[in-house]
């Protein structure tokens, strides 16, 4: 997929994206097609997989526990007798399209972001978190391609997301970072400063009990659905079983990232597009590192999230473009920012938390 989009990025002198393109056609086929005849891979599969199985059975869509609109979709499709890898094909495809629809008009930069998407293990959770990660696909076209968004025709399209899932509201407070310069911290030491801070923080103090033993909160996770994720079992179960050295690597490659953020801001100072991405990526890293173990509070972070594999994007695209042969300083970072995502990658591979990365296939 990523050599493709930088195929047609070589060849059509970096025009905008076709999506009926053979090259990128293909690709996206390949992809939707790839997801939707999977079998039980992912830690939530298995529920939606029953629930499109069942649903068949009902009368209306309204016997279905998600919101309307994405209950109807899976209503309609099963009591169709449309078999289910029609239905994930689908969804993968209804998450990707808003991938491409994004760099459209920048092929090159898109080729990147899609090679980070696989290399980062992001990919994973679109597999997984199914109904968020179409609303993530979503808010990152709008942050990408409609900034100029009002504060109206935003909550309108909030609400709408919000039939597909809730934890759409949580984009609400993010609007002033799309369309301001508020909380847009240029100085390259504030931010190594500010992260660093929240890692501390974040391991010695235990928010996320502070945080789940208020009723206003409780109240919050029951009307999102992440009430499900206060049983014990969910607590015990973090974004990673333990702080040790995959995230001590992590936090390097995000300080390399950090440390070149001034430069890059440089080189991209006509690029409005990198300038939000990038606050949006260094927020939501902060909030990562201040709930690092609490996979309820991460959540609505994925809506953060997602800009990581853009500004990794645009950093491997600025690195590529300088003289590496004369700066070997950053020839060294990049070297040291791509093993370390490379290591993550190969851990994941083999030791995966929950069904995500062995693929079985529904013919099997």
């Amino acid at each position: 997929m990523s050599l493709n989009a930088y195929s047609y990025a070589r060849i059509y002198n970096n025009r905008r994206i076709k999506l009926f393109h053979p090259l990128i056609a293909i690709s996206i086929l390949f992809y939707v097609l790839f997801l939707g005849m999977r079998f039980n891979v992912g830690v939530d599969y298995y529920a939606y997989w029953s629930e499109y199985i069942m649903s068949k059975n009902y009368i209306s869509y309204d016997n279905l526990v998600y919101e309307p609109l994405f209950a109807y979709f899976t209503w309609i499709l099963s009591s169709n007798n449309i078999h289910y890898t029609v239905y994930f094909s689908l969804i993968a495809f209804m998450q990707l399209i808003f991938l491409y629809k994004s760099f459209a008009y920048n092929p090159k930069l898109l080729s990147f972001v899609l090679f980070f998407f696989f290399y980062s293990f992001y990919f994973i959770g679109w597999q997984n978190v199914l109904r968020q990660n179409i609303i993530v696909s979503i808010f990152l076209y709008i942050v990408v391609n409609e900034r100029s968004i009002t504060f109206l025709r935003y909550v309108i399209l909030v609400l709408f997301c919000s039939l597909i899932h809730k934890s759409s509201f949580f984009l609400l407070p993010i609007y002033p970072l799309i369309r301001t310069n508020v909380f847009e911290i240029r100085s390259v030491f504030l931010n190594v400063f500010i992260v660093l801070l929240c890692i501390i923080v974040g391991l010695k103090i235990d928010i996320f009990s502070w945080i789940t033993s208020s009723d206003l909160f409780l109240n919050l996770a029951l009307f999102t659905d992440y009430n499900a994720y206060l049983s014990k079992d969910s607590l015990d179960l973090g974004m990673w079983r333990s702080v040790g050295v995959g995230f001590a690597l992590k936090i390097l490659a995000e300080l390399i990232i950090i440390v070149y953020s001034g430069k890059m801001k440089s080189f991209y100072n006509n690029d409005r597009t990198f300038s939000v991405c990038y606050k949006l990526y260094f927020w939501g890293l902060c909030y990562f590192y201040l709930v690092p173990l609490s996979m309820m509070l991460q959540r609505p972070n994925l809506y953060l999230n997602i800009f990581s594999i853009v500004i990794y994007a645009y950093f491997t695209n600025y690195t590529l473009k300088q003289n590496l042969y004369k700066n070997l300083m950053l020839a060294l970072s990049l070297v040291t920012f791509l093993g370390i995502l490379g290591v993550l990658f190969v851990y994941q591979v083999f030791y995966p938390e929950g069904y995500l990365a062995e693929y079985h296939f529904f013919f099997e």
